[in-house]
């Protein structure tokens, strides 16, 4: 099977490489095109939400000080939403712009199907060969490897 771009990805990371032949000896080639950090994806949940003074109300008696009372729910859950969000903006745009005819994607079981729905009809189209697996912390002759296994 032929492949010219194989993307790994998860919440924090995206790497994208390229996977050429060489005609004359026969040998598979990856180069990177793209390692990005997505930095939400690193940051951790105490310190996106802190309780900063003011944030909340306190109720001294008759007398309410401060905001209304209230915590921010799903914080999580929107934050999951946005990082595919964002990943999928990037893996559309890398697609069209290195114009990958047939590309691979591998991404956490949990993630895939939600990056897969966001992706655009064109890129979905291209895609040849999805692995359900974190890939992102291989090397990659070890990704390449899993793709044409």
């Amino acid at each position: 099977m032929r492949i010219d771009a194989l993307i790994t990805a998860d919440l924090g990371r995206l790497k994208a490489y390229r996977v050429s032949v060489d005609e004359l000896s026969g040998k598979t080639h990856v180069q990177i095109l793209a390692d990005q950090i997505l930095a939400e994806g690193h940051k951790k949940w105490t310190n996106m939400e802190t309780d900063e003074p003011g944030r909340y109300s306190v109720r001294t008696g008759k007398v309410t000080l401060g905001r209304p009372s209230g915590e921010l729910h799903n914080v999580e859950l929107e934050v999951r939403k946005r990082l595919l969000g964002q990943l999928a903006q990037e893996i559309d745009s890398l697609i069209h712009r290195e114009d990958c005819k047939r590309w691979g994607l591998a991404a956490c079981s949990e993630e895939l199907p939600r990056i897969l729905e966001k992706l655009s009809s064109s890129a979905r189209e291209r895609l040849v060969k999805t692995i359900p697996s974190d890939l992102t912390k291989l090397d990659k002759e070890d990704v390449l490897a899993r793709f044409l296994a």
